[in-house]
């Protein structure tokens, strides 16, 4: 190889320059110079175990010399995205330019902290996303969810794997679990865990704790006595979520309470299972617009009221509601289809 590499340099068709150094090697001498960095002696290498191979970087440019014109960008990230495209009979040209480099943007983000073990899990993720959306892809690009539907149901729920699996590893004492084919080392997990919990939405920090609830001895590891970063940062991360929606879930409530005549809505939050149904919001993708999407909370503010106030009052309310021109009674199917999930928030027997 190394003949072949002196012939490309000697006809100045590449440059080359040795690890560490910030130009090229020179023409002069330069063969001396790349046999002692690659420990050539002799006309030998020199030996080296089967155990220990020790490597060294060479960096490869073209002679810039060589043409009229720049250097064409690379172009492999859109090329892969074209690829699938066709594959999964798509128009790419449908696609934004937006999300061709957003999605190729995580791409690198991927590569340059994590190198391949990055490029496999980005991979993984983009051919699912192909095989599971195929022409719906189209569709999410269109409206605007492409990038956010790659990311959030996708990338970084395969990221979740890779965590909750080493997580597992670590908590087992040293059982090893290889249910992904992923190269990541242990040195990448912190930075894996510090990528994730930056990139992921309330609803991921609160359906994980859910997944972590399931690994056995995994409480020690992230809040006990012996826990320890990066560890830490994922329990820190979820019990801020919580504090944040359990305060938003509380002042919603009590201003339903306020327009339905409940005047002490501290009842009402006592019965409540704030953490049950922050879970619910999360699973269903509702917590991140919780405030737009507050009918399951005043389902529940009016299935609290119809227990506790009187009948008589209700009926009495009832007639003047009907002597207005306006019909705000509640449909009794509605109301029968929510009695389930409501006694599930509630600590209320029927």
């Amino acid at each position: 190889m190394a003949e072949d590499l002196f012939f490309l340099i000697d006809n100045g068709y590449i440059l080359v320059r040795l690890e560490g150094q910030k130009e090229p090697i020179d023409k002069i001498n330069y063969k001396s110079e790349f046999h002692r960095t690659f420990g050539f002696k002799n006309n030998k290498k020199s030996r080296t175990s089967k155990y220990f191979k020790q490597k060294h970087k060479l960096d490869l440019k073209v002679n810039p010399s060589l043409f009229n014109e720049e250097a064409i960008n690379n172009e492999a990230g859109k090329a892969e995205l074209r690829l699938l495209a066709d594959n999964y009979h798509m128009c790419h040209e449908d696609m934004k330019g937006e999300t061709f480099n957003f999605i190729i943007g995580r791409k690198k983000s991927l590569i340059e902290q994590f190198g391949m073990s990055g490029l496999e899990i980005y991979r993984t993720s983009l051919q699912k996303y192909f095989i599971e959306k195929n022409e719906n892809i189209i569709y999410y690009n269109l409206v605007g969810k492409g990038e956010n539907t790659f990311t959030d149901f996708y990338l970084l729920e395969e990221i979740k794997k890779v965590i909750l699996t080493a997580l597992e590893n670590v908590a087992g004492y040293g059982l090893i679990n290889n249910s992904l084919a992923y190269s990541f080392k242990d040195a990448h997990i912190p930075g894996l865990i510090r990528y994730w919990i930056a990139n992921s939405a309330d609803e991921h920090k609160i359906l994980i704790d859910q997944d972590i609830q399931q690994i056995e001895d995994a409480h020690e590891l992230l809040s006990g006595l012996a826990a320890e970063e990066p560890w830490t940062y994922v329990p820190d991360s979820i019990k801020a979520t919580y504090a944040i929606h359990e305060a938003k879930l509380h002042e919603i409530i009590r201003i339903e309470c306020i327009k339905v005549g409940i005047h002490q809505p501290h009842e009402l939050l006592a019965e409540v299972d704030s953490r049950e149904l922050i879970v619910s919001l999360a699973s269903k993708s509702l917590l991140s617009r919780l405030d737009e999407e507050v009918n399951e909370l005043k389902q529940i503010v009016r299935f609290f009221r119809k227990k506790h106030v009187p009948l008589a009052k209700r009926l009495e309310e009832r007639e003047d509601d009907e002597q207005k021109p306006i019909n705000r009674r509640l449909d009794l199917r509605t109301w029968l289809t929510n009695a389930k999930l409501l006694q599930l928030f509630l600590k209320i027997s029927c």
